[in-house]
């Protein structure tokens, strides 16, 4: 990628996430884990399946709106066993800048 604008933009679209596990038990709500590949290198994002209250401007009320929520994304252990240390969007683009310019 050129700059990074591309990277975050990237980092953010959904569509390069692959979901790779969902559960939903016999509780409210769900969890499901996605994974971001670049480079050989892999981040995990954990969202909740959530209800929250936004105002509709068309309508002109509240509403509720249920829906995938990110709670946090982590990079994986050495080993790769166990979710790591949780990492923002800016340290990903960092981390695939170093990939682009052959760093990494």
């Amino acid at each position: 990628m050129r700059n990074d604008k591309e990277r975050r933009a990237f980092v953010e679209d959904n569509l390069n996430w692959t979901v790779v596990g969902e559960y939903f038990g016999h509780h409210p709500g769900g969890v499901r884990i996605s994974v971001l590949e670049y480079g050989g290198e892999s981040w995990y994002k954990v969202e909740l399946m959530r209800e929250t209250t936004i105002y509709d401007h068309k309508k002109g009320r509240i509403e509720n709106v249920r829906g995938w929520h990110g709670y946090h994304i982590y990079e994986p252990t050495a080993d790769g066993e166990v979710f790591g240390e949780a990492v923002s969007i800016t340290q990903i683009v960092g981390v695939i800048k170093e990939i682009d310019m052959g760093r990494r």
